[in-house]
């Protein structure tokens, strides 16, 4: 589905591809604004919950393990910051209890590695490098209302033009 534009365009090279993203790259675990779909618009620099851009990947990453849910959500928009090939990414979430397995007590080796009670999660982490233009606001339509998937916009197009 195409996601509306944003609300304010503001000046078109504010956000353009040259700069570090604007992503928020900390916060606590309810340090994003839940997505609602519908074409709600998508506005730089915000943190969505549920929403999954639908526009093929340029890169795409897997985090290391994190004690809560977000480090992987924070790590992942601190990597498309830092590329300037990256307009949005996508996160989606995991969790694993590394631990021994009825069937093959050789993973009980591995349950020293746990923390938080063995769970850990993880990430994969997705890269897109349009936004406003290529239809890169569409979003899939089933992921809104997931609580493991995240995505956000860090940079604007540097071609974009305001509207649709």
């Amino acid at each position: 589905l195409r996601g509306a534009p944003p609300a304010r365009q503001g000046n078109a090279s504010a956000g353009a591809a040259s700069a570090k993203g604007r992503c928020p790259e900390a916060g606590s675990d309810d340090s994003y604004t839940v997505y609602n779909g519908n074409g709600e618009a998508q506005a730089l620099g915000v943190t969505y919950r549920g929403l999954d851009f639908s526009h093929k990947r340029s890169k795409s990453f897997v985090s290391s393990e994190y004690t809560d849910s977000m480090g992987p959500v924070w790590w992942c928009a601190g990597k498309c910051n830092d590329d300037a090939d990256c307009l949005t990414y996508t996160v989606h979430l995991y969790l694993y209890h590394i631990g021994p397995l009825a069937s093959d007590s050789s993973w009980a080796d591995y349950a020293i590695k746990t923390v938080n009670n063995g769970k850990q999660w993880y990430g994969e982490c997705y890269f897109h490098d349009r936004w406003l233009s290529d239809s890169g606001s569409n979003y899939v339509k089933n992921s809104v209302g997931s609580t493991s998937i995240f995505s956000a916009v860090c940079r604007q197009d540097a071609d974009a033009k305001t509207g649709y």
